[in-house]
């Protein structure tokens, strides 16, 4: 189905601040081992180093892990520790209250990888961009929500969402979707993050 929303997809939304903060934490934690190493030669790398590489990991686990994609079928929501995909047919109302959220018959699903935008995006925002959006996006006399401004990252991400997802019930499609609605527990991000967790607190010790 062509969409004047989705293209080229999946279209994957993470916060462009993700990767700077993930680039710094590996620089420090870079800059970190190697004073340790001169420090404490290679029993640091073995025993005093490990709280550096979990800086590095745990900022981007955290920060640069998470993402929001739309897909043709599904969307999906990448947190740390756990994922999340909810079908089309399954949605219920496409949120920006706080983050992104999708909220089903069962449960509410955060995209920590897009929070809420603040009052910024409205003073970038012209008429022209607030009108023909998702008819979802408006509320009573034709407001919209900060969080939803389409100049916004937010919005941006509810917009595509939201507007592909009306074009499938304005062409009564919505039954020939997959009915998906999984979370899946990220156990090698999860189990990694343990293990540094534990490696680097048992090296303070050492």
């Amino acid at each position: 189905m062509k969409s004047q929303y989705l293209q080229n997809p999946p279209v994957r939304f993470r916060p462009k601040t993700a990767v700077f903060y993930t680039v710094v934490a590996v620089v420090i934690a870079v800059v970190l081992v190697a004073a340790t190493l001169y420090v404490y030669g290679v029993y640091g790398l073995v025993a005093k180093c490990w709280p550096w590489f979990f800086l590095a990991y745990g900022v981007w686990y955290l920060l640069g892990y998470p993402s929001f994609e739309v897909d043709r079928d599904e969307l999906c929501i990448k947190n740390p520790f756990v994922s999340h995909r909810v079908g089309y047919p399954n949605l219920i109302d496409v949120s920006t209250k706080f983050n992104l959220t999708l909220v089903t018959a069962r449960k509410k699903y955060q995209a920590f990888a897009v929070p809420s935008t603040g009052m910024r995006a409205g003073l970038h925002t012209r008429e022209e961009e607030i009108t023909n959006l998702p008819s979802i996006t408006y509320g009573g006399h034709g407001s919209v929500r900060t969080s939803d401004l389409p100049t916004g990252f937010s919005g941006s991400a509810a917009m595509v969402a939201r507007g592909y997802w009306q074009e499938i019930v304005e062409d009564e499609a919505l039954s020939t979707f997959p009915g998906i609605e999984e979370s899946t527990f990220d156990v090698k991000g999860g189990v990694i993050f343990a293990l540094l967790a534990l490696a680097a607190a048992v090296s303070v010790f050492l």
